[in-house]
C-alpha cells in the first residue's frame, strides 16, 4: 500500500486544515514540535482508528476542537486507488464515521480489507 495524500482538520496540533501530497521519496523536516510526527499519527489513526500504540480511546483531537476529520488517498497492492475518510467526535461515538471510496463502512470491514 502506498499513501499518496493526507488531509486533516482538528487533529492533534493541526486545528485548521493540513494537507500534503506524499511521493515515492518524501522528506519531512522542521523544528521540534512543528507537527512532523502528526503525519504518521494521522495515517495510523485514519486507517485503524487508534494511536500508534493501538489505543482506540486515545483522544487525538485538537484541544480546541470538538471533532476531527482525516482523509488519506492511497494505492493498494493491486494498483487500485482508494480514498479513506474518518471522522471522530470528542464527546460521543455517535458522531464518528468511516467512509471508503464514498461508502460508509464498519471497522470490521476495514480489518478484512487490509488483509
Amino acid at each position: 500500500m502506498k499513501v499518496n495524500y493526507i488531509k486533516t482538520e482538528g487533529f492533534r496540533k493541526f486545528k485548521e486544515i493540513f494537507e500534503t501530497d506524499l511521493y515515492d521519496i518524501t522528506s519531512i523536516t522542521g523544528q521540534n514540535r512543528s507537527g512532523k510526527s502528526n503525519i504518521l499519527y494521522a495515517i495510523v489513526n485514519t486507517l485503524l482508528g487508534t494511536n500508534l500504540s493501538g489505543d482506540e480511546k486515545a483522544n487525538l483531537i485538537n484541544k480546541n476542537c470538538d471533532s476531527s476529520y482525516s482523509e488519506i488517498h492511497f494505492t493498494d497492492n493491486r494498483g487500485e486507488k482508494h480514498i479513506l475518510i474518518r471522522g471522530k467526535n470528542k464527546y460521543s461515538n455517535k458522531g464518528n464515521f468511516i467512509v471508503l471510496d464514498g461508502k460508509p463502512v464498519k471497522q470490521e470491514e476495514l480489518t478484512s480489507f487490509y488483509k
